[in-house]
């Protein structure tokens, strides 16, 4: 993105708040995936500036799809089976627009999208890692003022906790 940017710490509402601005009613477009890391991307229209931004949902941690009742659980297998088994059933939500974002215990992020929901789950080993366990950025092609912040990122301390942190 270039520039300066200014980070600061987070409250739990604060962060709520900035995520829901960032995501609410941006359609899901698509998904790339590396050895440790996947990135959901949405485009998200902003009316002020009359066009759309791409705003990418980065993630090392684990990932569950709840659909109803039925709940995608990989705790209790391989991460890579867990990611597999995610993969293919995000695929199914392309096109479909995030109904709510709710930031969870733990540092769980949860994003509705149609009548499921994805649920980003840190793991004690999440945890005790130094850097960011998921972020929620926007990727600007062009700079411009947002009615909302650069990113929301959780990000681990490295001795088992984690905090919050806008950009801007």
């Amino acid at each position: 993105m270039g520039g300066l940017t200014e980070v600061a710490r987070a409250d739990p509402d604060s962060a709520s708040d900035a995520l829901k601005k960032m995501l609410a009613e941006a359609q899901f477009d698509s998904f790339w995936v590396s050895s440790i890391e996947v990135a959901l991307r949405f485009i998200k229209h902003v009316n002020s500036l009359e066009s759309s931004v791409y705003v990418d949902v980065a993630f090392s941690c684990g990932a569950v799809v709840r659909a109803g009742d039925s709940l995608t659980d990989t705790s209790e297998r391989d991460f890579f089976y867990g990611r597999s088994k995610f993969l293919a059933d995000i695929y199914s939500f392309i096109g479909m627009d995030v109904e709510g974002i709710y930031l969870g215990v733990g540092g769980a992020l949860l994003i509705s999208i149609g009548k499921s929901v994805v649920e980003l789950q840190l793991s004690q080993e999440d945890l005790e890692q130094d850097g960011s366990v998921w972020e929620v950025k926007v990727d600007v092609r062009k700079p411009h003022p947002l009615p909302f912040p650069a990113s929301v990122a959780c990000v681990a301390t490295g001795g088992g906790e984690y905090v919050l942190a806008i950009s801007s």
